[in-house]
């Protein structure tokens, strides 16, 4: 198999990726991206962003994503999706990147794997993503202005989202499947009054009228019943995993979370071989 040599391989086509290929292009350095999925990222997730400086009327996740593509296109960066790296070799000076069907080589690896979503994993949440359900309330809080919505999550995150949903919704849910809240978060919760707790309650289906979220479906985890819970608005917050195996495979060090561990110029403890980005968790 023919080996292509580049200067520098980023592995991931998202926003970190597509700005460093970005960067090292314009640099002069023959750089290419690779990615498993469509270049962009978690951007292709986001309906609309509308709160993108540049963009008053809000700009389509995709559409964004693109705009970025063509940028890191237009100074040189070369695009490989979809094509899953398989294997990596960082041990000596020049770094060996694996696909299926190609084989790279570089001085510089630049990981920008990104993360993964914890899902649900339940009927109706593909579905209706973007119609109700969506896994970024900081992005879209302010659209579920007088709605009854639900939070699925029991971390610090999905805390977060209560509360920024509060300030928007007339009744926030927070569903979670254990027993209790830890009494600090349970206290910053109930100072608001629109804010009701569901203990010991799982999730087991978006439902919706095939345009919009109507319900979700909640399996009581003690007694075995189920009911439905009428929302207009469900934000999953069950956190994300870093998308680092392969490169942990490698022999970058990453932290107990599955982080990539990086110092403040993004250097990892392989010569060589950077990291930026949600992989980074920084």
């Amino acid at each position: 198999m023919t080996v292509e040599i580049y200067e520098v391989i980023i592995l991931g086509g998202g926003v970190a990726g597509l700005t460093a290929g970005l960067y090292t292009a314009r640099a002069g350095l023959k750089t290419l991206a690779v990615d498993r999925k469509a270049l962009g990222g978690r951007l292709n997730e986001i309906p609309v962003i509308l709160n993108f400086p540049g963009f008053p009327e809000g700009i389509l996740g995709y559409e964004l994503s693109q705009r970025m593509v063509a940028h890191a296109q237009r100074f040189g960066v070369e695009l490989r999706y979809p094509e899953d790296v398989v294997a990596i070799e960082f041990k000596g000076e020049q770094k060996l990147v694996r696909t299926r069907t190609r084989v790279y080589q570089s001085d510089a690896v630049i990981v920008a794997t990104g993360t993964q979503r914890r899902r649900l994993l339940v009927q109706g949440e593909a579905e209706y993503l973007g119609r109700g359900v969506s896994y970024c309330a900081v992005c879209d809080a302010p659209l579920i202005r007088d709605m009854r919505v639900a939070v699925v999550g029991y971390g610090d995150e999905a805390v977060d989202d209560v509360l920024l949903a509060s300030d928007f919704a007339n009744s926030v849910f927070l569903v979670f499947d254990r027993e209790e809240i830890e009494a600090g978060k349970a206290l910053k919760l109930r100072v608001k009054t629109n804010i009701t707790l569901l203990p010991n309650s799982k999730v087991t289906m978006v439902e919706g009228d095939g345009v919009v979220v109507k319900s979700i479906r909640l399996l009581d985890v003690k007694t075995g019943t189920e009911r439905s819970l009428p929302v207009e608005g469900v934000f999953i917050a069950l956190g994300v995993v870093p998308m680092t195996e392969l490169t942990k495979n490698a022999g970058v060090e990453v932290d107990e979370r599955g982080c990539i561990k990086v110092t403040r110029r993004q250097h990892t403890n392989i010569e060589g071989v950077y990291a930026a980005g949600d992989c980074t968790c920084g």
